[in-house]
């Protein structure tokens, strides 16, 4: 598909030049009759989008860069929309931001015990603390984002949703009393210090204040020691060892939160709430993926970070990413999901033979991703991306962005393209190591 839009968009605009993220300002031009010719484009990139940004305000001669294909930011957009120098258009980007959970099934945080993010009531009362409307609203993104409930990027891709765990039916809504209530009725705080749910509601002061210390530590989040749920079928092979550190204070979750953009306001959103209910935890602050990735990505040693997702083709969108078959260091799941039903129907999906059974397939996907909590989708960008003035134009391959695989080497037209060239007559390119 991306080959065949690519043709159209160069059959209809052979005059039009795309650039795309990360591109560095190109060394040199020769001008000819037949219109400029390009012969080296260059490619940096990044590990954040502030970096870039300031790339994009830097003027070419200084090592400045000509796009910013990435999401701009509501001060960003402040920034460069009265620029005369820069190009704002919307960016139509088929990606969400989320909170991941690790369900620590297979992993070495807590060998002795299952983690509490590997019982599905706990990440349930955890999903009920992602205050998704006040992240969108917050400091970073100030509107610039549309709310999400499953991985299916919204609005962009809205008829891909299922609606029967999203929007007005997504059972998770923000509601700390729900995440309280979840909590008590599973056994994760002691009945002996709340004898009853009103008990814990008025610590928690009605629902809007911090738990008192009544009772000490254990007026906080215990571990739960049983399996109320029937989570695993009745065959917990720790229960015993369970059942021993019962009513005991949990230990600190572990998270990973990246500071570059909203993910930090969604981290700290999130962890203000986990301190707000008793539930010790440990906030490590990484400014890139390349600092996350030993913890998160080759590791597994987390509880929750803070990850994006781009849509990508089925065999990594629901297969691998969600099933056992990724499970590998710096594999696609990263969320240690190991469910057997979600595995069939991702599996279907990835070979069904046509859309219609696809979308259903993709649709039970969806439903048991949520059911169970496996992760927190968030948000959605909904905003601009900024070129330097002067370039003729940028094309975004619909649902994309600029920085799609394939995007920065098949569908560049140059100002020198004819009607009669080939495609394949594409100029060279260097790549570039990260800054």
């Amino acid at each position: 598909m991306k080959k065949g839009f690519a043709m159209k968009i160069l059959a209809i605009a052979a005059c039009f030049i795309l650039l795309v993220i990360f591109v560095a300002p190109i060394s040199t031009v020769n001008a000819t009759p037949g219109g400029a010719v390009m012969n080296v484009i260059q490619y940096r990139f990044f590990d954040d989008q502030y970096s870039l940004f300031t790339a994009l305000l830097t003027p070419d001669s200084q090592g400045g860069v000509d796009v910013m294909g990435w999401p701009l930011t509501q001060a960003e957009y402040q920034t460069v929309i009265n620029n005369t120098g820069i190009v704002v258009e919307p960016l139509s980007e088929a990606g969400e931001f989320e909170l991941a959970f690790n369900n620590n099934y297979t992993d070495g945080i807590r060998m002795d015990r299952r983690s509490p993010m590997n019982f599905t009531d706990f990440r349930n009362a955890m999903n009920c603390l992602v205050d998704k409307q006040g992240v969108i609203d917050g400091p970073t993104l100030q509107g610039f984002a549309t709310e999400c409930d499953t991985q299916v990027p919204t609005p962009l891709m809205q008829a891909y949703v299922n609606p029967a765990v999203s929007g007005a039916n997504y059972p998770w809504k923000f509601n700390v009393t729900e995440a309280l209530q979840i909590l008590y009725n599973g056994g994760w705080y002691s009945h002996t210090v709340y004898p009853t749910l009103a008990d814990l509601i008025t610590a928690y002061g009605g629902g809007t204040g911090p738990l008192s210390s009544a009772g000490g530590t254990a007026s906080g989040v215990v571990y739960s020691g049983n399996d109320p749920n029937g989570q695993w079928g009745g065959s917990d092979p720790k229960a015993t060892a369970n059942a021993a550190v019962a009513n005991t204070p949990i230990a600190a979750l572990q998270g990973y939160v990246r500071t570059a953009d909203a993910r930090k306001d969604m981290g700290d959103y999130f962890c203000a709430e986990l301190k707000a209910i008793g539930c010790p935890y440990i906030e490590t602050y990484e400014p890139s993926l390349t600092a996350l990735r030993p913890y998160v990505f080759a590791a597994q040693l987390y509880d929750f970070a803070t990850l994006g997702y781009s849509f990508g083709a089925p065999s990594n969108w629901w297969y691998t990413e969600l099933t056992p078959a990724g499970i590998y260091a710096n594999g696609p799941n990263l969320y240690l999901v190991q469910d057997a039903n979600l595995t069939k129907y991702a599996y279907a999906a990835y070979t069904d033979p046509n859309a219609t059974s696809f979308d259903a397939d993709q649709m039970q996907v969806q439903y048991i991703l949520v059911m169970e909590s496996y992760l927190v989708p968030c948000y959605c960008p909904a905003t601009y991306c900024a070129y330097k003035t002067g370039l003729l134009g940028q094309i975004d391959i619909l649902g994309q962005g600029t920085e799609a695989n394939g995007a920065m080497s098949e569908n560049w037209i140059t100002l020198d393209s004819r009607p009669l060239q080939s495609i394949t007559q594409a100029p060279q390119w260097t790549r570039h190591p990260a800054t």
